[in-house]
């Protein structure tokens, strides 16, 4: 019995970590509405260099991490440098840079937001 339930909380983990995912959307715009196109960076914390031309604004369009909140700095040159913008998935979620956009970021799941 013991073995049956330790089976079935690892199949769940698996199964949670499997289904796990964070979208991180373009918009046109400056305040996250006109959509273009999406990516999933990951959630590592490593630098994602990635930039859509004519777009303004991006943000955390999805996040599912059951056990924490998605964070992604978003940064206005390339190799994670220059200015950046925070955002906090799905509170203050939309950073806005226009007439340039963004091209690179960091994305990772905080525990205890």
């Amino acid at each position: 019995m013991h073995l049956t339930t330790l089976l079935l909380a690892t199949t769940t983990l698996l199964t949670g970590a499997l289904s796990a995912d964070l979208q991180v959307n373009y918009y046109s715009d400056g305040g996250c509405s006109d959509y273009m196109t999406s990516i999933h960076p990951g959630t590592g914390g490593s630098c994602v260099d990635y930039v859509w031309t004519g777009s303004n604004s991006i943000n955390i369009a999805d996040c599912t991490f059951p056990n924490g909140a998605c964070t992604c700095t978003f940064y206005t040159q390339p190799g994670c440098s220059g200015a950046k913008q925070q955002v906090v998935y799905p509170n203050d979620n939309c950073a806005s840079n226009w007439g340039r956009g963004f091209y690179s970021m960091k994305c990772s799941v905080e525990h205890g937001l």
